[in-house]
């Protein structure tokens, strides 16, 4: 495969996963909106207020809906840096950055780090 196929599969990749991100924003967004009537309908389908008869003091319980608006914009904030969209003022797009997770031991035979080497000391 030359070059310009590579690049061409590479942009076809790149597209189709911004595609895929912007649907799961569209997701998310139509999620805290519908957060938000709630939140800002009805207080009495979220939040409740109990009187404590031992101490006579009054407690404002909220429910799971504002954590879940505060989840979803947080994923929405993920998801719009993911897309990696150009800035306003300067027109560049932010660094790349491939996912991050569990680093693949070196193989045996293969680069040894220094701890490693300093533990194979230790143990002799």
């Amino acid at each position: 495969m030359g070059k310009g196929a590579r690049n061409r599969n590479r942009a076809k990749r790149r597209a189709e996963a911004a595609r895929g991100l912007s649907d799961e924003l569209i997701e998310k967004l139509s999620t805290l909106d519908r957060l938000d009537e709630l939140l800002r309908g009805d207080v009495d389908t979220w939040c409740r207020l109990t009187h404590r008869t031992q101490t006579d003091d009054y407690e404002l319980k909220v429910d799971a809906a504002l954590s879940a608006a505060n989840t979803t914009a947080n994923l929405m904030k993920q998801l719009l840096a993911a897309l990696r969209l150009p800035d306003e003022r300067t027109g560049k797009r932010p660094q790349y950055r491939g996912a991050r997770g569990v680093q693949v031991p070196a193989t045996p035979g293969g680069r040894v780090s220094s701890l490693d080497r300093a533990r194979r000391a230790k143990s002799g």
